[in-house]
């Protein structure tokens, strides 16, 4: 469970990097700030120690709600016709909105949970299952509405 655990992590912060490209202008440019704070985040949360809880749960809790705040406003970053520029999103993005959509809405719900989770967590294991989602939907999303590398 741990090699899962590191590679879905690995997986979303290599995602994340190949986001950062030069040029990008408008809504390309904010959705690639908040795709590599996502991965930023996402990399945190992969990378928590929790030989100190207390602040573990502090930088659970901000990181969650990063992630919460972004997927929010999927819907909003990727407006009709913004394919544009340097931008690696796919027209598979306003051919099947909805599809879309609710991939943005499990990020959502996932991180929203774990950012409830912060309160009480003392773990990695007890945070694993729901970071998995989260990865798995940002992996998800990538598979169906990236441009392959």
């Amino acid at each position: 469970m741990k090699k899962v655990f590191l590679a879905a992590s690995i997986s979303v912060f290599v995602a994340g990097v190949a986001l950062a490209h030069s040029g990008a202008t408008g809504i390309v440019k904010e959705r690639m700030m908040a795709m590599k704070e996502i991965a930023a985040a996402t990399k945190s949360i992969a990378k928590l120690d929790w030989a100190n809880v207390d602040t573990a749960r502090v930088k659970l809790k901000r990181s969650a709600l990063v992630l919460n705040k972004h997927a929010s406003e999927m819907g909003e970053l990727f407006p009709e016709g913004s394919i544009q520029g340097p931008s690696e999103a796919i027209p598979a993005i306003w051919e099947r909105p909805e599809e879309f959509q609710k991939i943005a809405n499990l990020l959502e719900t996932a991180s929203a949970q774990l950012a409830q989770m912060s309160d009480d967590a003392s773990s990695k294991s007890e945070i694993q299952p729901v970071f998995l989602q989260i990865a798995g939907t940002c992996k998800g999303c990538h598979q169906e509405f990236r441009q392959k590398k």
